[in-house]
């Protein structure tokens, strides 16, 4: 007895959802790092490689070679930077007062998204990566702040967003403490040389007191009178990356006092 075209139909059917699930399958198993291993190579690997190369690549068909790719962004992902990137990181983090430019020439400016043989997924160590955009010249002259000389920005920066002013990692002045926390102690400028001392900082400092101590019962931001809109703080005197002048001194100053008559006019 010959089938009737029911069951041809049937039969039909059953061949086509068999293909279908096969290619679905198929797609979703296809192992990209067939031909892009090199790009897992590194150290350090991004957690989102283990996700599936289609948690960024969404708009990438893996089954035809070279590639066809969907959607307007740049290698089938399925978002522009840095949007795509939030998707994982919180957005808040990257949102503050001030923000690093780079952010807006897109995180892989600065990251690897795929591995790295540097910590972060960096491109490459600081403060070669650094200089990629902010001319060397400037961090090279004569007078090196100690930092600057080793390479250490991201001591003193976050390279994102901060709510400080120049991306710094804490107040301008809190910061400088970190490390010439001694300083309020000796005479010096900020500590003053006679009894009335310098006001410096968020706050005056209180007459012999240490750095432990900085209140004199005024919360006024003192702001700085040789560049306007700024707080008077330790880099009002002293330039926090490089200069020609002793002590890194501002204003191509070459000894104290023609560092004061920057301010104190005669």
């Amino acid at each position: 007895m010959k089938p009737g075209p029911r069951a041809y139909g049937l039969f039909t059917s059953c061949i086509m959802t068999l293909f279908l699930f096969s290619s679905n399958s198929f797609a979703a198993d296809i192992d990209c790092l067939k031909c892009h291993r090199k790009l897992t190579t590194g150290s350090v690997v991004h957690a989102a490689v283990s996700m599936g190369c289609t948690t960024c690549h969404t708009a990438i068909d893996a089954k035809t070679v070279p590639h066809k790719k969907s959607g307007a962004a740049a290698r089938g992902l399925s978002a522009e930077q840095p949007d795509l990137c939030y998707g994982c990181h919180a957005k808040a983090a990257f949102e503050k007062k001030g923000v690093h430019a780079a952010l807006a020439m897109g995180c892989t400016s600065c990251h690897n998204p795929h591995s790295s043989n540097t910590a972060k997924l960096l491109l490459s160590e600081a403060p070669g990566l650094c200089f990629t955009c902010h001319d060397k010249a400037l961090f090279s002259k004569k007078t090196i702040h100690a930092p600057v000389a080793g390479g250490m920005c991201l001591t003193c920066h976050v390279p994102h967003a901060s709510d400080e002013v120049a991306l710094l990692a804490n107040s301008p002045y809190e910061l400088c403490l970190t490390c010439h926390g001694g300083i309020a102690d000796k005479p010096h400028a900020v500590s003053g040389f006679s009894a009335a001392s310098h006001p410096l900082g968020p706050k005056k400092m209180s007459k012999r007191k240490s750095k432990r101590d900085l209140s004199s019962g005024t919360t006024n931001t003192i702001m700085d009178p040789a560049r306007s809109g700024r707080e008077f703080y330790c880099g009002s005197c002293h330039e926090p990356h490089s200069t020609d002048s002793p002590r890194l001194f501002r204003f191509n100053a070459k000894s104290t006092m023609s560092l004061c008559g920057n301010c104190h006019k005669m």
